[in-house]
């Protein structure tokens, strides 16, 4: 734990062995109560962001979760999944490397590139899932295994894929 930021911890959390979590200068971490962190899980603040994890939210073996990130209620994630606010830019001045690139727009903007992300409650959330930036996620949603999330998904749908594409309403006989 390398904490630098704000932490503000629940009560009954469980952190698995070799997890990282690291909380930036100007950075708050807050784990709420009966959450449940597996092995070898990394959860990282940068600096000017939040990240929140709501009661009741499991995170198996190997998740991230790095950014500017809101994660609701009774949320599981499988191993696996990483959720990312920030990205490398590629197109912001394109005569320059990427890592130049991401290095000048710090300097321009006093922090990395991210959008935030929005996660309802009780959402499911397979193995291997990717969550882009700037995503929101409505409540009572399903993620099929190995799915790249690209795109804002209503509360109460089952999707999956590469991109994730609606499959079916959770909550509608088909």
């Amino acid at each position: 734990m390398k904490i630098k930021g704000k932490l503000l911890v629940g009560q009954r959390i469980s952190i698995g062995q070799f997890s990282k979590i690291l909380v930036a200068e100007n950075s708050t971490l807050i784990i709420n109560d009966d959450v449940w962190i597996n092995d070898n899980c990394h959860i990282e603040t940068c600096s000017g962001q939040a990240i929140k994890i709501g009661s009741k939210t499991t995170l198996q073996s190997r998740c991230q979760i790095r950014g500017d990130i809101t994660i609701g209620e009774n949320v599981l994630f499988a191993p696996n999944a990483f959720v990312s606010s920030g990205t490398h830019l590629y197109s912001y001045i394109p005569s320059l490397s990427i890592r130049e690139q991401d290095q000048r727009y710090q300097e321009n903007h006093g922090g990395i590139y991210s959008k935030p992300i929005i996660i309802g409650e009780d959402c499911w959330f397979g193995i291997n899932v990717v969550i882009l930036p700037g995503i929101t996620i409505g409540n009572n949603c399903v993620i099929g295994a190995n799915s790249v999330v690209t795109k804002n998904i209503n509360t109460g749908l089952v999707s999956a894929g590469v991109p994730a594409k609606i499959i079916k309403n959770r909550f509608k006989e088909t």
